[in-house]
């Protein structure tokens, strides 16, 4: 499993060209293995858009969503963009949001705070989720770790079951890698102290 979060938008500052082997304003990229060039990870890909690149020649009409809202970026603020603002809802209520946000310092910096504590929450959950998934992997472990003293030295005494169930997940691998040299209840207990 892959997490990403904190993931920062990377905007070149000043008139540069990035991608020097082409023209094109917006470029793919995918992560490919070196010597067999199979992906990484199918739906993985990189789309890096070059603002400056961008010159539209359709008419706002044709356009399709990408060539819209790049529009809207480069035109932003400016009265030629209300027939972008026409042609897809979306757009015009970036542009309400925009000047509602550009009126008031304090507006912005309630925007900031409050897209500060959304991504917080977003790395909250995940961060959460993680655990959960380690809380459970350890649980696992501890009831396969009771099996398995169980077939070996024969009924664990409840005390037993229970320490397992409590112990910390490298107390639980120190018992795992030991599971072939415990033969009695008391070694066990003693490996379990003893860590």
């Amino acid at each position: 499993m892959l997490l990403f979060s904190g993931i920062q938008l990377f905007t070149p500052s000043g008139i540069i060209d990035i991608v020097k082997e082409t023209d094109r304003y917006h470029t793919e990229y995918k992560i490919l293995e070196k010597i067999e060039r199979f992906p990484l990870i199918d739906d993985l890909e990189i789309h890096y858009i070059e603002l400056q690149k961008f010159q539209p020649k359709k008419d706002v009409e044709e356009m399709e969503a990408i060539e819209l809202w790049l529009s809207f970026i480069k035109k932003a603020g400016k009265e030629e963009i209300g027939k972008l603002i026409k042609r897809k809802e979306e757009l015009s209520i970036a542009m309400e949001m925009l000047k509602k946000i550009s009126a008031d310092e304090e507006l912005r910096e309630k925007y900031a705070s409050q897209e500060k504590a959304r991504l917080d929450a977003i790395s909250s959950i995940k961060f959460a989720e993680m655990k959960g998934m380690e809380k459970g992997m350890e649980k696992g472990r501890a009831e396969l770790l009771i099996k398995l003293l169980g077939k070996k030295i024969g009924v664990l005494p409840s005390s037993l079951e229970k320490k397992i169930q409590s112990a910390a997940l490298p107390v639980l691998d120190l018992l795992a890698e030991n599971i072939f040299e415990i033969n009695s209840v008391e070694e066990a207990i003693e490996l379990i102290e003893k860590s």
